[in-house]
């Protein structure tokens, strides 16, 4: 039987009900395989269409991340045959969102010891999630995902050439200051020169070679470009120093320096505005704004800081009186710095709204202004101010509030699988009751002793892990904030009725 009749044969197919785990997982393998060899979308759309009709946890009790693998293939294959090169700069694409979800999912049910050649599919799945953001204009979160691929095997291909690609771009389109532009352009051809060194995809060799002759043609200083990033900032003390290397193996430096890994160099902060071509009553507003979100951004994460490094009690938690509730809860000042962190963290993503409405002039009222709503207008349409325009750093902004979940706007979906979790963790830190518990107790707690409707009940390592989750988006969108502007101020150009602010963003690199 060739190709086009198994394809044929499988499009028959109405319901996976009976089939076994194995089976099924082979129907979805076979359905896009052969799609993709016979360049069309029927199988991939049928794979689409059969997952609709199953319940995933019980059909894939133990191999449910390769299922969610499979399908974000599915609808990647379904993107790159119908998708024109004016159409990639359409701010919405629902196959993009599919892909970013069932990888994520992938990632969130891996399991190592239930998956064959389970390090490989993890770099697959990781390389992909960093495509599918990179292609969004989310370089921030892509980097973070084809780091973790390169540290799974660092000699993956498609993760080194599509890490160096996107360095290169990031570096010519979107960094504003010239160090930090050489240092990812010149580390970029790096990896693009060790991927072509590898077997890979045909296209996406060529693709590489043709990028690493144009750069060596057109840039011959990537030849014998070799930054030093080890070059150490000096320290006041030794807790200053275990912030900065905490702050930089986490990555929450406001440098694009440390998405690239933690290179001592990039312990501190430069990101900043640029110069600004503003009306001359808003001169200085932006700068001023923008160092207050930068500062709230900073004093959050010195309070992460506090709840991750401090074990101790805190001198200000003896002598008092509290209700033993015999529920084992923990009320510290250590617990108080990981909520006020979180909750700081998650205040900057309506600043950065609120940002957006006054640069842009989108005439939000104040009080209805949220990172949600100043995309889209009345209609729920996206607003032209920014469908009009290719700013790369304003869609991955766009993008990054798909993570996040809002109630009020009955918006009920979101890209990040904790989104509705971090949105009732929030609710109860800011109005109502939040109890945190030691990591080993939590689980030995009855659901009944748990259940409290004043109260969230959650483990401290948890509440880490979320707060943490919650600080690095926001980064994301802070970093995107700068570079956005940047990118529009490109296009400006001045005439009498404007007025150039500028401040001193010449930090060391």
């Amino acid at each position: 039987m060739n190709k086009s009749d198994k394809l044929t044969k499988l499009l028959e197919i109405e319901s996976l009900e009976g089939y076994s785990e194995e089976e099924a997982l082979n129907v979805f393998l076979e359905l896009i395989e052969l799609s993709n060899d016979l360049g069309t979308d029927l199988g991939a759309n049928k794979a689409i269409d059969l997952s609709q009709k199953i319940e995933s946890s019980s059909l894939f009790p133990t191999k449910r991340s390769v299922y969610h693998y499979y399908l974000s293939v599915a609808w990647a294959d379904i993107r790159h045959k119908n998708q024109s090169y004016s159409e990639a700069w359409k701010w919405d694409h629902t196959q993009v969102e599919q892909e970013i979800i069932n990888l994520r999912s992938a990632v969130k049910y891996f399991d190592p010891i239930k998956i064959e050649d389970s390090s490989s599919r993890l770099c697959q799945i990781h390389t992909n999630l960093a495509n599918s953001f990179d292609f969004c204009g989310r370089f921030v979160a892509a980097l973070e995902n084809w780091n973790k691929a390169i540290e799974i095997d660092s000699n993956f291909p498609m993760a080194l050439g599509a890490k160096g690609n996107s360095m290169i771009y990031t570096g010519f389109n979107s960094l504003y200051d010239a160090g930090h532009k050489s240092i990812y352009v010149g580390l970029g051809y790096k990896y693009l020169k060790r991927a072509i060194e590898f077997p890979m995809y045909q296209n996406a060799l060529e693709y590489y070679r043709k990028a690493v002759k144009t750069l060596e043609s057109e840039s011959p200083w990537v030849l014998d470009y070799s930054p030093d990033l080890n070059v150490v900032s000096e320290t006041s003390s030794t807790e200053e120093k275990l912030y900065r290397e905490w702050c930089l193996n986490n990555t929450l430096f406001l440098n694009p320096l440390n998405d690239l890994g933690p290179y001592p160099i990039a312990t501190h902060d430069p990101f900043a505005l640029p110069t600004m071509v503003v009306n001359r009553e808003k001169a200085g507003s932006y700068h001023s704004f923008f160092n207050q979100i930068k500062q709230e951004y900073i004093s959050a994460r010195v309070f992460l800081f506090k709840g991750f490094k401090e074990h101790s009690q805190h001198y200000a938690d003896k002598h008092v009186l509290k209700f033993e509730m015999l529920d084992s809860s923990v009320h510290s000042m250590r617990v108080e710095h990981l909520k006020t962190g979180f909750r700081i963290a998650y205040s900057l993503f309506d600043k950065v709204g609120y940002f957006l409405n006054y640069y842009l002039d989108l005439g939000i009222k104040e009080h209805d202004v949220s990172f949600r709503k100043v995309w889209s207008d009345r209609n729920k349409q996206l607003r032209e101010v920014f469908t009009s325009k290719p700013n790369l750093m304003f869609r991955a902004l766009y993008w990054v509030s798909k993570d996040l979940f809002y109630e009020s706007d009955n918006f009920k979906s979101a890209l990040e699988p904790d989104a509705s979790d971090l949105v009732k963790m929030r609710n109860h830190v800011e109005h109502k009751g939040f109890r945190e518990y030691e990591d080993d107790l939590l689980n030995e707690l009855t659901p009944e002793l748990l259940e409290d409707k004043l109260s969230y009940s959650i483990s401290i390592e948890e509440l880490q892990a979320k707060a943490l989750k919650v600080l690095k988006l926001a980064r994301e969108a802070i970093i995107y904030l700068s570079l956005g502007v940047t990118w529009e101020e490109r296009e400006k150009v001045h005439d009498g009725n404007v007025a150039s602010f500028q401040i001193d963003t010449q930090l060391p690199n």
